[in-house]
């Protein structure tokens, strides 16, 4: 019995000594890194032309920083709503500069959660453009496109999918 006692106190031992020595930092470097907003936009299907109009408009890398940011994701249903062939022209290279302000008024920098978002609240994206947020009834918009799915987190912040293209208030 008193073998049993040692043994037991041993083990208890151990592990509440290999308890208190746990180091969040130094563990936490043998985790997979979460994804950020760019990952996530690339793995998500309905988001595969706003990942080709980032690419082409040199926004890819702002959303693997730090951030926070908020993106506001136009589907890939919301630039079919453009009027034909405006995409296409929009991903050429001498037009990157209009294509990176565009996307640019869909981004906000810090995280802006869904219960962060006030009917009458006025964002500035980084294209320096007023978003004007409303919220009618459980619907928010967005200078007019709806968030049709909110709050999905990533390690540098928060994406809203919205259902059109966000316009330039300034």
């Amino acid at each position: 019995m008193k073998k049993y006692f040692n043994i037991c106190l041993l083990f208890l031992f151990t592990a509440i000594s290999g308890y208190t020595t746990f180091d969040p930092v130094n563990e936490k470097k043998s985790l997979p890194d979460e994804n950020t907003l760019m990952d996530i936009a690339v793995q998500t299907e309905f988001l595969s032309t706003l990942v080709k109009a980032l690419q082409a408009g040199e926004l890819a890398g702002t959303l693997q920083e730090d951030g926070p940011f908020t993106l506001f994701a136009p589907s890939n249903g919301a630039f079919d709503k453009l009027p034909s062939g405006t995409l296409q022209e929009l991903m050429q290279p001498g037009n990157r500069q209009r294509l990176k302000e565009i996307l640019n008024h869909h981004i906000v920098p810090g995280k802006i959660t869904a219960a962060d978002l006030s009917d009458g609240q006025t964002l500035k994206s980084l294209g320096d453009s007023n978003l004007n947020v409303r919220n009618k009834g459980n619907q928010i918009m967005i200078n007019g496109a709806t968030i049709t799915t909110l709050d999905i987190g990533a390690s540098n912040g928060v994406i809203h999918i919205v259902d059109s293209l966000i316009l330039s208030r300034r």
